[in-house]
C-alpha cells in the first residue's frame, strides 16, 4: 500500500524516470493530501496520471481519504475529478450527521473491463455512525456506501440544526473505474467507523481479498496538462486560465476568445 499524498518529493526525484514512480506488486494507493499532489509541476502531473492509470488500466484500488477533503479547494476538487478522472463527482456540503450503510450499495462494471475482482463486504462496516465530513454530489446512487435517512439531523454546533436527509450526496463513495476501483472518504476527524471503512475498502477487513497488481509503465501518455474546456490531455499549453493544472488547449482557447469577441 502506498500513499500518493506523501510521494511528491519521491516523484520529483524520479521525474526523469517516470516508470519508477510506482513499483512492485501492490493493491491500494491512498491519496491522503492534495497540497503537493495537485501541483501543476510536471513531476506531480506524472504522479497523478500514474495513480489514475493504476486503477483504470492495472485494476488497482485508489482511495482519496484522511486529510484530502480538509485541504482541497472546491474548484480544485471539481476540476480534478472532471478533467482527469472524467467523473461527475462535485464538491458537496460540509456538516456532521449520522449515516447508515446504503442497502442499495453495489459495484457495477462495464463488461468491456472484465469481471469484478474485488467486492468489499458491507457486513464488516459500522452499520451507523456520526461523522463530520465533506460530502460529494452527483456520484451514482449505487456507489454511495453511507447515506443519510429521514431521521438524520445536523449535529454541528456551528451550523443550523434541522433535517439533512439528502440522498444525492455522501461522504463515502466507492465504485468501479476502468479495470479497477476508486473511492472517496470525506471524514475530517478520523472516526472509528471511517477507519473501519478504509480497511474494508482496502481488503484488510471482511471476507474479500483485494486485487494484487503488478505496477508497470502505463500505455497512456503521462504528465500533460488537461484542458479545462474539453478535458483533452495536452503535452504543453501556453497561457493558462484558472487553475494552472487545467489550462485550455489551443482549440478551446480560440473558441473562448471567439465567443468573448462576438461575431
Amino acid at each position: 500500500m502506498q500513499s500518493a499524498g506523501a510521494s511528491a518529493q519521491f516523484a520529483s526525484q524520479k521525474a526523469k524516470y517516470p516508470d519508477d514512480i510506482v513499483q512492485g506488486e501492490i493493491s491500494v494507493v491512498l491519496v491522503v493530501s492534495p497540497e503537493s499532489y495537485l501541483s501543476s509541476k510536471k513531476p506531480h502531473r506524472i504522479l497523478r496520471d500514474h495513480v489514475r492509470i493504476f486503477a483504470e488500466e492495472q485494476g488497482g484500488i485508489v482511495l482519496f481519504c484522511a486529510t484530502f477533503s480538509s485541504f482541497i479547494k472546491p474548484t480544485s476538487f471539481d476540476l480534478y475529478f472532471k478533467n482527469e478522472w472524467k467523473l461527475p463527482w462535485r464538491f458537496g456540503t460540509y456538516y456532521r450527521t449520522s449515516l447508515v450503510v446504503n442497502p442499495n450499495f453495489r459495484i457495477v462494471r462495464d463488461e468491456d473491463n472484465g469481471p469484478l475482482r474485488f467486492n468489499p463486504s458491507t457486513a464488516a462496516l459500522e452499520p451507523q455512525y456520526s461523522q463530520k465530513a465533506t460530502h460529494i454530489k452527483h456520484a451514482a446512487q449505487n456507489s454511495l456506501l453511507y447515506v443519510t435517512t429521514t431521521e438524520s439531523m445536523s449535529e454541528s454546533n456551528a451550523f443550523h440544526s434541522g433535517s439533512v436527509d439528502d440522498s444525492s450526496q455522501s461522504p463515502v463513495v466507492f465504485q468501479a473505474y476502468g479495470k479497477g476501483y476508486v473511492g472517496y472518504l470525506g471524514d475530517v476527524n478520523g472516526e472509528v467507523g471511517t477507519v473501519t471503512a478504509i480497511l474494508v475498502l482496502c481488503g484488510l477487513k471482511g471476507s474479500t481479498e483485494p486485487p494484487k497488481c503488478a505496477a508497470r509503465s502505463p500505455t497512456l501518455s503521462v504528465g500533460g496538462f488537461y484542458c479545462s474546456g474539453c478535458g483533452k490531455q495536452e503535452t504543453e499549453v501556453e497561457n493558462g486560465d484558472g487553475d494552472e493544472s487545467y489550462k485550455r488547449c489551443g482549440k478551446c482557447k480560440l473558441s473562448k476568445n471567439t465567443l468573448e469577441r462576438g461575431p
